[in-house]
Parts: structure tokens; C-alpha cells; sequence
């Protein structure tokens, strides 16, 4: 019979979701977007010989998004630079990684709802190696709203797969999310300026170094 090993992670329990789940690191190396499938049990070590584990459950194939790095150094307008693993893009639509500015609105408690897009800030960042590496490299500048309080601006990161899906959609609809990131432009620093982030579960910790940079490893997430 062979043998398999088993990776113990102790669950949390979600409240409002009211129910137990485990957020499971994925370490893909240089692969773009690949696929998994965990075989899930329940393990009671202090249980009869023979009864620690559950029945295995397999789930569905997972696709695992890429880790990315993010910079942004504030100078004026803020040059913005995001790093990871990519798919060659000769014979397809290559991804499409952008960035805008965005304004937040008084009075609005809800902090998805709060944020405004500003109009003529969108830029669509460049490729630099994406033929000839891995790791693509995408960067450029976006242009700063004029007479805006940068304690009410933040830039959004959107990074959308160029692959096209099985159904037939427009050539300008953009494909699914494989990175969103967003950084605030009024804390500290001035131009040429670059802040530290490092993103776990869409939270922001500040580092102590002196790099702008969002860390946004994915995680597999299974909810019992």
C-alpha cells in the first residue's frame, strides 16, 4: 500500500462565513498560472490506532496565481514597476498590466465603495523582457491628477490574463484578474521617495527598509 505524507495546518474559523478554513502557501517557482489538487483529511492524533485521519476528499483542480513584486518610487509623476512570473507572449495576447489613480470620497463608510477612478491617470505599463524571460518586467510612469491632496490618492495595480477565453468575447474585453494591488500616495515621503509594503491576504504591513514593495504571494484557500 504506499504511503503519503501528511502536512498539518491548524484551521481558523471564519464568522461571518461561519465556518473553518486553512490558507495553504504555494511555492510555484517560475511557473505562470499552474494547476493543483489537494487531497484533503481531517487529522486527530489522539485518536484509536488506526482512526486518525478521515476519509481522503480530493478537490477541484486550483489554478495558482503568480507571485508579484510591486515598486512604486514617488517622484513626480510616480514611476510604477511590477515583477514575476510570465508566459512567453510571441503566438498570444501577452497580459495586460495597468495602473491608474484613484481619489477617496468623503462620507462613504464602505472601503470598496469609497474609491473613485480620476480621469486622463491610466497607464498602460511596459514590457520590458517579457519575450526573452520567465520573469517579466513591466513599468512606467502615471501622470498625477493636477490640485489633488495626495492623502486622499492611492494607485491601483490591475494586471489581466491577455489569454482568451473558450467563449467568444470582444478582443477588447479584458481577460480574467491575475494581480490587483493598491498603494496608498499620502503616507510619508516625498519625490524619489519609495515605500515598503508587503501584502498578505490583502493587508498591508510596513517594512523597515526603504523599498515600495508589495509581495502578493497567492495562497490556496480551502474552506471545510
Amino acid at each position: 500500500m504506499p504511503l503519503a505524507v501528511c502536512l498539518g495546518f491548524s484551521p481558523q474559523f471564519d464568522p461571518e462565513g461561519n465556518r473553518w478554513f486553512c490558507d495553504v502557501e504555494v511555492d510555484t517557482g517560475d511557473a505562470c498560472l499552474p494547476f493543483a489538487r489537494f487531497a484533503l483529511v481531517r487529522y486527530q492524533p489522539d485518536s484509536i490506532r488506526g482512526a486518525e485521519i478521515s476519509a481522503v476528499v480530493r478537490t477541484d483542480l486550483l489554478r495558482i496565481l503568480p507571485d508579484r513584486e510591486l515598486r512604486v518610487k514617488l517622484d513626480d509623476p510616480p514611476t510604477v514597476s511590477v515583477t514575476g512570473p510570465s508566459y512567453d507572449p510571441t503566438d498570444s495576447t501577452p497580459p495586460r498590466v495597468a495602473a491608474v489613480v484613484q481619489r477617496r470620497r468623503e462620507g462613504v463608510a464602505d472601503d470598496d465603495l469609497a474609491w473613485v477612478t480620476l480621469e486622463d491617470t491610466g497607464v498602460e505599463l511596459t514590457s520590458i523582457d517579457a519575450d526573452s524571460s520567465h520573469c517579466a518586467f513591466y513599468t512606467g510612469q502615471v501622470p498625477m491628477p493636477p490640485d489633488q491632496e495626495r492623502a486622499r490618492l492611492r494607485l491601483l495595480v490591475l494586471e489581466t490574463d491577455g489569454m482568451p477565453s473558450d467563449a467568444a468575447t470582444p478582443p477588447t474585453t479584458p481577460g480574467p484578474v491575475v494581480y490587483c494591488d493598491t498603494v496608498p500616495l499620502g503616507r510619508g515621503g516625498g519625490p524619489g521617495h519609495e515605500r515598503p509594503y508587503d501584502e498578505h491576504e490583502h493587508r498591508d504591513r510596513q517594512r523597515p527598509d526603504h523599498n515600495d514593495r508589495h509581495d502578493g504571494r497567492h495562497e490556496g484557500r480551502h474552506d471545510d
